[in-house]
């Protein structure tokens, strides 16, 4: 019976120290805690020295948002003025062919899909291609189509 009486204390000791959870790290740069402070003092009649533990605080680390430097794009733009007639109608006697050299371009009042291949110097159908247009080549106003 006296038998029992310590083994049952030994091994709940046992399995509530087997249970305790300690996560792991998922931080390098984050140091463990320190150990808590021991200290030793004399009991009782006995003389028995009894170690007694005192947790130290300990902060909890405090995590800031990694900021990114802002980067700066810088766009190549180019500027074309279309000549138009009395009736808004793009003039191309008046327009080189191919002398708008930039890699997309931005849909305007009144263009068409001609228009921005006669400026680019490209084959409407390759224009069409690359935007993925169906034949009717409607387009948008604000509309950005890559031309390379």
């Amino acid at each position: 019976m006296k038998k029992l009486f310590l083994l049952f204390p030994m091994t709940a000791l046992t399995l509530a120290g087997c249970s305790t959870y300690s996560p792991a790290m998922e931080d390098e740069d984050v140091l463990p805690p320190p150990p808590p402070a021991i200290e030793t003092t004399n009991v009782g009649w006995q003389n028995t020295e009894t170690t007694v533990y005192t947790p130290t605080q300990v902060e909890s680390p405090i995590y800031q948002e990694e900021t990114t430097p802002a980067t700066s794009v810088s766009q190549n733009t180019q500027t074309i003025t279309i000549p138009r007639d009395a009736e808004g109608r793009p003039d191309y006697s008046q327009m080189t062919k191919g002398s708008y050299t930039g890699s997309t371009y931005t849909v305007q009042k009144g263009d068409t899909l001609f228009l921005i291949s006669y400026l680019s110097g490209q084959d409407v159908n390759t224009l069409a291609r690359l935007n993925n247009l169906n034949q009717t080549y409607s387009l948008t106003i604000g509309q950005v189509l890559k031309l390379r």
